[in-house]
């Protein structure tokens, strides 16, 4: 469940992590280690090139996916003055929409309501996704539990945001992210499909965006994934790479073949679900 993953390591150390990993494998071993989620800009992403570059047979990195960023350098004002003007125009026209039917409010939860915000950010969540490769980390039942402590300790830290989009009084979008070091992270967000045409989802993306400019942060952070949708606010985008070192064992190669043969599996219901989604329409 974590769009960014790395390893906690004094930096006057990290040149040392390859002998590191080298002892631990001598010392413990293991059949396949597997690191997901490691930004180019880690400082451990260097480190582990280079354990790689030694063990040229049994350890390879490569490229997962991409993570859309947004440098705030500028005020709002001249940051939506460079957006598309199509994205803009259906920006405004959705929200005066909006305000023609009830009242528009956009706000932040209240701590006593966070668990109640948290489940039922996930429940639409769930709904919104028909491919089971992406739906397997929020259709798990334990999810919402998880995510409701992670946000307590969030929450007292200082560190955690998380806000809505109501129209005349009900929650119809919602979002969670995480501020630290003048950087919002967007991880969750969601919306009431009922009100799908008028594009919530965006609006609250727009308040999010607007606002994180006006407090003074210095980056707005998509995290892992290249959804189009985030490309409609940016260009800027990081590399995410995954980190795989095998050994020459029976275990090893099991590990790859279901690997495979899982992800070939989802791909398969994905298209299967798809189809007959398409055919119901």
């Amino acid at each position: 469940g974590s769009d960014y993953c790395d390893i906690l390591c004094c930096r006057e150390e990290v040149s040392l992590l390859p002998e590191i990993l080298d002892a631990l494998l001598a010392r413990h071993g293991w059949d396949h280690l597997w690191w997901g989620g490691m930004r180019e800009d880690s400082l451990i992403f260097t480190a582990l090139e280079r354990w790689c570059e030694r063990r040229p047979l049994l350890a390879k990195r490569f490229s997962s996916s991409s993570a859309p960023f947004i440098t705030i350098n500028q005020s709002w004002d001249e940051f939506r003055k460079n957006l598309n003007k199509s994205l803009v125009r259906t920006c405004a026209r959705r929200e005066r929409r909006l305000r023609e039917i009830g009242e528009l409010q956009f706000g932040v939860c209240e701590k006593g309501k966070m668990s109640e915000f948290v489940t039922l950010l996930i429940e639409e969540k769930r709904r919104q996704y028909r491919d089971p490769a992406e739906n397997s980390v929020f259709a798990a039942e334990e999810w919402p539990y998880f995510l409701g402590e992670i946000a307590e300790i969030f929450y007292e830290k200082r560190r955690l945001d998380l806000s809505y989009m109501a129209l005349s009084g009900k929650t119809i979008a919602r979002a969670m992210s995480f501020v630290y070091g003048g950087r919002v992270s967007l991880y969750i967000s969601a919306f009431d499909s009922e009100f799908g045409r008028y594009s919530p989802g965006k609006l609250l993306l727009n308040f999010l965006i607007e606002r994180a400019h006006r407090d003074g942060m210095d980056e707005f952070d998509f995290l892992t994934g290249a959804e189009n949708y985030k490309y409609d606010w940016t260009q800027d985008e990081r590399k995410v790479y995954t980190f795989n070192s095998y050994r020459w064992s029976a275990p090893a190669l099991w590990s790859v073949a279901a690997g495979k043969i899982k992800g070939r599996f989802l791909k398969g219901q994905a298209g299967f679900t798809a189809a007959g989604a398409h055919s119901s329409q």
